[in-house]
């Protein structure tokens, strides 16, 4: 009998490349993917109000998890089924750009409002808006099996839950925390309204 194939693949460890955090890209239709140049950006035709977030500390981290409630009987000592409770989908680092306002309007908009009034200012007033802000958040980067494909990983409706936390000091350099989190379209498929992951093979 011949044995079973072992997956040893160094191509697939990700290592030594920068992934860029991307705002105002596309949702896709269903069943589709976002469009992107051939240098790995969002397509500026498809994707007109995509910006880009800027440097970060240490890159971005993704996040996804699930959580289930088990069920037990009285017989057995440990869970005989269990039953969904709920999906997160996260990205989250430092960014360290602090005084870039596209950045600012992603990490602010829930409590602060952006303003080039009069016109020798960009400010932000405090105060909470009318209804809260969704925008997707788009990571894109090299894959490890070849630098000219990419990999992306999309949140279709986010926003950041980690506030605005800089310091401006003499010796130090100024970041802040940012922490996107994921929320439903309910309009999509059940199986497709938080965002999705992929990666170019040809």
């Amino acid at each position: 009998m011949p044995g079973t194939v072992k997956r040893y693949d160094t191509t697939t460890i990700r290592a030594g490349s920068v992934g860029d955090l991307w705002t105002g890209v596309a949702v896709p239709a269903a069943t589709q993917r976002i469009s992107l140049f051939t240098d790995g950006t969002p397509d500026a035709t498809a994707n007109p109000a995509a910006k880009h977030l800027g440097h970060t500390d240490a890159g971005t981290k993704i996040t996804m998890n699930m959580s289930v409630t088990d069920h037990f009987v009285d017989e057995v000592p440990y869970p005989v089924i269990s039953s969904f409770d709920q999906t997160t989908f996260e990205m989250s680092g430092s960014f360290t750009q602090v005084f870039d306002e596209e950045m600012l309007k992603a990490l602010t908009e829930n409590f602060a409002t952006y303003s080039t009034t009069p016109s020798s200012h960009k400010s932000f007033t405090i105060g909470t808006p009318p209804s809260l802000a969704y925008r997707t958040i788009t990571l894109i980067a090299p894959t490890p099996m070849n630098a000219s494909k990419f990999f992306v990983c999309q949140m279709y409706s986010a926003q950041n839950v980690a506030g605005l936390d800089i310091t401006i000091d003499r010796k130090g350099r100024s970041m802040t925390p940012f922490n996107f989190r994921g929320y439903a379209l309910t309009s999509r498929a059940a199986n497709d309204q938080l965002g999705n992951y992929w990666w170019q093979i040809v």
